[in-house]
């Protein structure tokens, strides 16, 4: 199950949220992901159009498409198909929460179910900025967003992705003061503005800053450098991608005034990967000095299309690369010395050659790794821990969903054919001929829906024959929760 509350309660394209939706668009097919939200009444499954929804906010580039796309997504949210009870915990290989989050809703049950089922939780963290360096958000009210809560939530999970081992180590080290017992360091994916090849003009050089505007990635300091070039006669262009973050109105306008009155600046606060795609084109190098990051996705981005960058030395992505960028401990003169020299042709260039596009991590790899992780780990029980069988039926929302999906493929045949898709279904086999005039005299006779004749042959002595009594009961249940949920949830995708 895949947690999406803040994403659909926020739709945004900020660095966290795009993590979350390349999980989702590369999530194994062999593996089924239910999308889940949380309110004040508990877990409730929503429809999987979801996630073309997401595909489509990211890909937006009109505001009037935006617009209608959110209310889509609010729909969505609000669209609750089924609630998640404990025996669909109990069945299900793991609960997965890819977001940051400060939803009291959220928070109270997820510590209720790690509780109780402490092997079925994963969570992935992102950074600990907000509470370690909170001098870098002197906007931000910790005790309105229920930041202990957060805290004291990741502290009860066993099962924490973290972004790189930088931010493991934080964590245990500052945090969680011990071990975590069963993390997994992931990186970031490159791949998502494959494509935009990159084709700089050295005699019209540009450098591009691609992050939500904070003071901790040091977008001011950049500013300033810049005025310097531009007042000393340099033409280099810079562009900021991000919309604003934790800034006070009077940077956010600083911003903007320049914006509007210094031709070689210029701040796309809302763009599409198509409008992103077409700025890494153009661009010289990426700037990324962000002084406290838990990754610095853009790197990985910006490299995958061949750009080279100037980063803070302390970048924890730096990790997963090998080459194709200058790293810095981040000040005026060091960044105006990095950008001086990426306008030399020649060192551009050289750093340009120096990128391994084929060693950089992928979200398809990422997104596998994820999945492997919480079937390996969420499949079996935490030790010492039992469940009572009265508490839990044999059949969980897992395989009510499994069955509907061979329910929803039934349903398109029609006539004899009906019949003989059932039979392959129930027995595995086709009907011999007595079976199948049997059947056929049912159909005309009681003149039954499809589903309905699929439940009279679900329910008939040879499909418990085959079976076995026991479980031919326990499979006829299972046929018919699965048609009880096809009929009433019929926007869930098969």
């Amino acid at each position: 199950m895949f947690d999406l509350t803040w994403f659909t309660s926020s739709p945004n394209r900020t660095g966290i949220q795009r993590y979350v939706f390349e999980l989702a668009r590369n999530w194994p097919r062999n593996r089924e992901i239910l999308p889940v939200v949380i309110d004040g009444e508990g877990m409730h499954i929503i429809s999987s159009e979801i996630f073309s929804l997401m595909a489509a906010l990211f890909a937006c580039d009109r505001k009037s498409d935006l617009t209608i796309l959110l209310q889509k997504i609010e729909a969505c949210r609000h669209k609750k198909l089924a609630r998640v009870d404990v025996n669909d915990i109990s069945c299900c290989a793991g609960i997965f929460l890819p977001e940051t989050t400060y939803n009291e809703d959220q928070i109270r049950l997820y510590l209720d179910i790690v509780s109780d089922f402490p092997e079925k939780i994963f969570a992935m963290t992102y950074d600990f900025i907000s509470w370690l360096s909170p001098d870098y958000f002197p906007h931000f009210n910790c005790s309105q967003y229920g930041v202990t809560g957060y805290l004291r939530l990741l502290r009860r999970i066993r099962n924490l992705g973290f972004l790189s081992s930088q931010m493991k180590t934080i964590f245990e080290s500052r945090i969680l003061r011990g071990a975590v017992g069963n993390p997994i360091v992931l990186g970031g994916g490159s791949e998502a503005f494959e494509g935009a090849e990159n084709q700089p003009d050295s005699a019209r050089p540009e450098f591009v800053f691609v992050g939500t505007v904070q003071l901790r990635k040091q977008h001011f300091l950049v500013l300033d450098v810049f005025c310097g070039l531009w007042a000393s006669g340099c033409n280099a262009r810079l562009t900021f991608v991000g919309q604003a973050g934790n800034i006070s109105e009077a940077e956010a306008g600083r911003l903007q005034d320049l914006s509007e009155n210094q031709p070689l600046f210029s701040w796309v606060k809302e763009a599409a990967d198509s409008d992103i795609r077409n700025i890494l084109r153009r661009a010289t190098a990426l700037l990324y000095p962000s002084t406290e990051e838990g990754l610095g996705l853009p790197l990985f981005e910006c490299l995958r299309v061949g750009i080279p960058a100037i980063v803070s030395h302390t970048l924890p992505a730096l990790e997963f690369v090998t080459g194709g960028y200058v790293a810095i401990e981040v000040n005026v003169e060091t960044v105006e010395s990095a950008v001086r020299s990426f306008l030399d042709p020649a060192f551009a260039d050289a750093k340009r050659r120096e990128i391994d596009k084929d060693a950089l991590p992928t979200w398809d790899c990422i997104a596998r790794n994820v999945a492997d992780w919480i079937h390996a780990s969420g499949g079996q029980r935490a030790p010492g821990y039992t469940l009572d069988a009265a508490e839990v039926p044999a059949i969980g929302f897992t395989e009510r969903f499994r069955t509907a999906g061979i329910i929803h493929r039934l349903d398109r045949h029609d006539g004899i054919a009906f019949i003989r898709a059932c039979f392959g279904e129930l027995f595995g086999r086709a009907p011999t001929e007595v079976e199948f005039l049997f059947w056929s005299r049912v159909r005309e006779q009681l003149c039954p829906s499809k589903l309905d004749l699929l439940l009279l042959m679900a329910s008939s002595d040879d499909h418990m024959a085959h079976h076995g009594a026991r479980r031919g009961a326990e499979a006829f249940r299972n046929w018919v929760l699965g048609l009880s949920l096809y009929r009433n949830c019929p926007e869930l995708s098969f």
